[in-house]
């Protein structure tokens, strides 16, 4: 658990502006890093901002007026009423959601600390217990489930040699709760052990279970450096049968949970990949992992470094080499499940593989990591893979989220239609979610659909100093992204800044403005023999090329880095030829 925290010194002057401005009672979140050793890293805060014209907070009675007025009544999380007549609201749901929210948006190096709140000392005392359960219910949101984040202080403290003890407290998950007192000006900040599982996430959310932390005031932002890299995924999403989707349905009870746990299986496989990668640095060695950021990828030439763009920060640029894939299982029609063995057959059912077709999911991510320069390169790489792998899913959970509200849609479309019209038609769902009958066309026909990833945006945040990311649909503008950031971030665009940062460029045939509609595979495509077959492996071996190429290019740049090594270890100059 934290026993320090340093708090850039921006917010000082950010925290002295809302004391001289009689600001109302506040709430929001704090975003930094957990670093090594008993201490936090704070860079900055993100209001939670009012919804449907409700504050996240109200305080009225003896502790001040009330804020918002009439139009800010409790919605969730009650009021808490204390001697002197004080009374506090939370929102809990919404200020919850906009935590998750948040979290999901953050890089990778960055994390939801925990919450800061601004009221007076006598609404704070009252909303304490509300503070300590909401912080507790956003543990599951706020920290990786394998505890990256938390555990790189338990590392250090085993690697020096702790106790037991102190190497527990040092694991031991934590949020933070910063109180700004808004009559007495004095800041404290103090530290609530949590735990990421939901069944036990309220069992120490008391006031008793607070611990006092140091918070400091000093420069910290420029000792972050940018780590960037390029990861291709090309994931083959089977399309079942009518009984394996549950009747094809649309929505989240049928076909959407059969489509959520496909996902959730390719994402275990996605990251046992990206677990085992490599980084190359720019002059092609592989850097220590026990060895500084900053030592291990400077470049004498300056190549690979500099300020990217509208971020202000020294950015580099790494090759991420990860291991082929094994061998995909290719779907199975109905009618090879048929005539397989009742073994296999049965095998495969409960896997989920008997098929009619496919969904390819494709796209190029760009992971990001904001890193100290006196990190560990193996921290910092498990910082790069980690954002790897929640863009990933993040970006999967968007697809879902979007199949489902448009098959909402144009099942309401079809109902009015049905209505108007008196015939009765067939529901429109959403491609990811379709039955195979919709999706092939005629019945018996083998169809699928070619998903685009989202792709992912950057927001410049803190004057440049940092970013936060956002992702788009296929179709979807960047200022949605730009809208979205008003909203929950309260991102305007600063003097010099670009409030929308695009990276990952959209595929070559864009889609046309107006809903998300992915591009319909022909079913004949995807049929398991003939011409069509042979038409189809070559549309399936060009769609990865551009992987291949680069990972060959990669393995290339590696083996001659190697090769130059051996010669030089062998006395022989690099560059001289062969008699």
């Amino acid at each position: 658990m934290a026993r320090t925290c340093q708090a850039d010194d921006a917010l000082e002057k950010q925290f002295e502006a809302l004391l001289k401005q009689q600001a109302g009672p506040e709430v929001g979140l704090l975003v930094g890093k957990h670093a090594t050793g008993a201490k936090a890293l704070l860079y900055g805060t993100i209001k939670t901002p009012s919804q449907e014209q409700l504050e996240p907070i109200v305080v009225a009675g003896g502790a001040g007026p009330p804020a918002g007025g009439q139009a800010a009544r409790r919605r969730a999380g009650g009021p808490a009423a204390g001697g002197g007549g004080a009374a506090v609201s939370l929102e809990v749901e919404w200020i919850t959601e906009h935590a998750r929210q948040v979290a999901r948006m953050l890089p990778g190096g960055l994390s939801v600390l925990g919450l800061y709140v601004f009221c007076p000392e006598a609404a704070y005392s009252v909303a304490a217990p509300q503070l300590c359960a909401l912080l507790a219910g956003l543990a599951a949101a706020c920290l990786s489930p394998t505890g990256t984040a938390t555990t790189a202080a338990g590392d250090a403290a085993a690697a020096a040699g702790g106790d037991a003890q102190q190497q527990q407290q040092h694991q031991q998950p934590y949020l933070l709760l910063l109180h700004i007192d808004s009559t007495s000006r004095k800041q404290a900040l103090r530290a609530l052990p949590v735990s990421t599982s939901v069944s036990t996430a309220s069992a120490s959310a008391s006031v008793s279970s607070l611990r006092p932390v140091e918070l400091k005031f000093a420069p910290t932002l420029g000792s972050l450096v940018l780590l960037r890299c390029w990861h291709g995924v090309d994931l083959a999403l089977p399309v079942p049968t009518a009984g394996a989707a549950g009747g094809g349905g649309g929505g989240e009870g049928g076909s959407g949970a059969q489509l959520r746990r496909q996902l959730a299986a390719l994402v275990a496989a996605e990251s046992e990949r990206i677990r085992c990668g490599v980084f190359v640095a720019a002059g092609g060695s592989v850097p220590a992992e026990s060895a500084q950021v900053g030592e291990a990828l400077s470049c004498p030439s300056g190549s690979g470094s500099g300020s990217s763009g509208p971020l202000h920060v020294p950015t580099f640029d790494l090759t991420f080499l990860a291991p082929p894939r094994c061998l995909e299982p290719q779907p199975h029609t109905s009618a090879e499940a048929a005539g397989a063995p009742a073994s296999q057959s049965q095998t495969q059912q409960a896997a989920g593989l008997v098929a009619v077709g496919q969904a390819r999911l494709r796209g190029c991510l760009q992971g990001l990591a904001f890193v100290g320069k006196r990190e560990a390169v193996g921290r910092a790489v498990a910082d790069l893979k980690a954002d790897l792998l929640a863009s990933l899913s993040a970006r999967l959970d968007l697809l879902v989220e979007e199949a489902a509200r448009v098959s909402e849609q144009l099942q309401e479309e079809g109902q009015q239609q049905e209505g108007q019209q008196g015939a009765t038609a067939a529901a429109a769902v959403h491609p990811l979610l379709s039955a195979p009958t919709q999706l092939g066309g005629a019945a018996g026909r083998c169809g699928g659909c070619d998903v685009a990833l989202p792709r992912r945006v950057l927001l410049p945040w803190l004057g440049g100093g940092l970013a936060l990311c956002d992702y788009l649909l296929e179709g979807e503008p960047s200022e949605a992204a730009a809208e979205r950031a008003r909203e929950l971030l309260a991102l305007q665009a600063e003097k010099g800044c670009q409030v929308v940062v695009e990276h990952e460029m959209p595929p070559a045939a864009a889609a046309a403005a107006g809903p998300w509609q992915p591009n319909v595979v022909a079913g004949e495509g995807l049929q398991g023999g003939g011409k069509a077959a042979g038409a189809s492996s070559a549309a399936s071996l060009s769609s990865r090329l551009s992987c291949g190429v680069t990972m060959a290019a990669s393995l290339a740049v590696a083996a001659v880095a190697s090769a130059v090594g051996l010669l030089s270890l062998l006395g022989q100059p690099a560059g001289q030829q062969p008699q």
